[in-house]
């Protein structure tokens, strides 16, 4: 969900919020169309990239809501040295008020995204104001047409839900945990000793104790990212077979080092994983020029490469890089 729609029903308890919307961006800047931000007069929630062009944005929505009601407008800003930035690009902001007795309607809008619904914003000149529509259908994407003086402006907003089950409560699974906490990841954190888990867990992070950690495997949403760091190389075995029998992978980490691959590749493919799910399998994990062997740097080399291929995944649609939907033999 994206954390301006978080936060917009608390925001519009203090009043009026104004939505500040990159409409278009030509050559290079800090966020993409759609990215936005919502302003109250003390607080804001999300970002357009920082620097002066967030400062010039807030300032104006700020005097937006001191002048009344004003219609939905239209500010085009060059990144360049008159703006502090040296980005060269050129952004669009679209400026747009949200009244506090719509309070109500924007928790709504909120808690139905997070069950899975997708929220379509459209806009185009001359309206008033954006029309807002809950559905079941599409993936979040942001759609400009025409000219910016007859223009129609399309968006749909939709929770990204990758999950992320990951297998072992050690160092570096303490410390992964902790880094990705407050990210988008759902993750189910799973380990067979109670006493293992962090306390208190962040917020989208579900800790489970199973005797039977394999079964966990086929509880996973499909398209789902898997990490494998028990403190057994036995059962890191039997969760990669059971992982890579699926045909519905997202991502498949194990640590360990080459020798470790070498060996679990050798014993994989005698049990029939077919070898192009071996070569996705990463391992060892995490960004290879991140080469420090501690619990945290380790943990923010893999979050940065889960992160990559969360936008990767994102940007392409994809659940998966095995399109089958039968397991290996």
């Amino acid at each position: 969900m994206p954390p301006w729609l978080a936060a917009l029903p608390e925001l519009l308890t203090s009043g009026d919020a104004e939505l500040v919307s990159v409409l278009k961006v030509a050559g290079s800047a800090p966020r993409e169309p759609g990215a936005t931000l919502a302003v109250g007069l003390t607080q804001s929630a999300d970002t357009l990239g920082g620097g002066h062009l967030e400062w010039e944005a807030i300032a104006h929505a700020r005097a937006r809501l001191l002048s009344g009601l004003p219609p939905p407008e239209i500010l085009r800003f060059a990144l360049g040295p008159g703006l502090g930035q040296c980005c060269g690009g050129v952004v669009w902001l679209l400026f747009e008020r949200v009244a506090s007795g719509e309070r109500a309607a924007w928790g709504q809008r909120a808690e139905a995204l997070r069950q899975g619904a997708t929220l379509v914003r459209t806009l185009g000149a001359g309206m008033p104001g954006s029309d807002w529509l809950l559905t079941t259908e599409g993936e979040s994407s942001t759609v400009l047409r025409g000219e910016i003086e007859d223009w129609h402006w399309r968006q749909r907003y939709r929770a990204w839900r990758m999950e992320l089950t990951l297998f072992g409560a050690g160092h570096v699974g303490q410390a992964l945990v902790r880094v990705l906490a407050g990210s988008d990841l759902h993750i189910r954190w799973i380990d067979q000793r109670e006493d293992a888990f962090a306390s208190p867990l962040p917020d989208n992070v579900l800790a489970i104790v199973s005797d039977e950690p394999t079964e966990e495997v086929a509880r996973a949403a499909p398209g789902s990212a898997y990490l494998v760091m028990t403190h057994r190389h036995d059962l890191d075995l039997e969760l990669a077979w059971h992982i890579l029998r699926r045909g519905d992978v997202g991502f498949f980490g194990l640590i360990g080092s080459m020798s470790k691959r070498a060996r679990f590749e050798h014993r994989l493919a005698a049990r029939g994983i077919p070898s192009e799910r071996l070569a996705a399998m990463a391992c060892p994990i995490g960004l290879p020029d991140i080469t420090a062997k501690d619990p945290a740097s380790i943990a923010i080399a893999v979050a940065a490469q889960l992160l990559s291929w969360r936008d990767s995944a994102q940007a392409a649609g994809s659940v998966g890089w095995v399109k089958a939907a039968t397991p290996a033999p």
